[in-house]
């Protein structure tokens, strides 16, 4: 099964291709700022060709929904969408939270603390158990103060996320993860994808997925009247 990924949640965008003849993952995970609209396309056609596979070679594809970057989050889509409109491939649909919080490894059961810098002095945010068997959701997905989500953490949990540029000293009785685990990885995202796949089988995944928004009103158009 080939498999193109990506995350243009935070920072950094991730893209993965995964080559399922050859067993090969060929991925890119940098800062692309405000060029990522332009440079998106772009780095997907080179990462096919590294891969040698063709868009239509693509069996499914994987985005990780956020929340994070109001504005990266709809290039993300806009450009997923663009490239499935021909094929109708299915969708695999990720929480970015999920994606970084399973980056760390534990052979143990470990509580794992995701934050990411939501602004306007919030947290975007979700507490896991993480050990060898997987990962597990012990909180909903939450838009949050610092302080609040302080009250609700376990002693030894394990902190990560970008949050930790803005509110380390806020965080800092917890153990609190090196920078390499704050953002979504091709390694997690394509494990994660390929995870659920797996339990739920492809005939379970729709053309479409949204984006996963907590701040409501971000995601609202409001309507001109005309009427004066």
């Amino acid at each position: 099964m080939n498999i193109l990924a990506l995350d243009t949640s935070s920072a950094n965008a991730c893209l993965a291709i995964k080559n399922d003849r050859v067993g090969g993952i060929y991925w890119v995970n940098k800062p692309f700022g405000r060029e990522l609209s332009s440079l998106l396309s772009g780095e997907i056609k080179k990462l096919l060709l590294k891969s040698h596979l063709k868009l239509s070679d693509i069996d499914v594809f994987a985005i990780g929904s956020g929340p994070g970057s109001f504005t990266s989050l709809r290039i993300g889509f806009a450009t997923l969408y663009g490239l499935n409109l021909n094929f109708n491939r299915p969708v695999v649909g990720l929480s970015s939270l999920d994606i970084i919080a399973n980056n760390v490894n534990s052979s143990k059961e470990r509580s794992i603390c995701v934050i990411v810098d939501a602004r306007r002095n919030l947290l975007y945010s979700c507490i896991y158990k993480k050990n060898k068997d997987g990962l597990k959701k012990c909180s909903p997905y939450l838009l949050i103060e610092p302080e609040a989500l302080v009250r609700k953490l376990p002693k030894d949990c394990l902190i990560t996320g970008d949050g930790l540029k803005i509110y380390r000293d806020k965080f800092n009785k917890f153990v609190l993860l090196d920078e390499k685990y704050w953002y979504p990885n091709q390694n997690s995202l394509l494990e994660l994808a390929l995870a659920g796949i797996k339990r739920s089988g492809l005939n379970k995944f729709s053309k479409k997925v949204l984006p996963l928004y907590l701040y409501p009103k971000d995601c609202q158009v409001q309507k001109r009247s005309l009427v004066k």
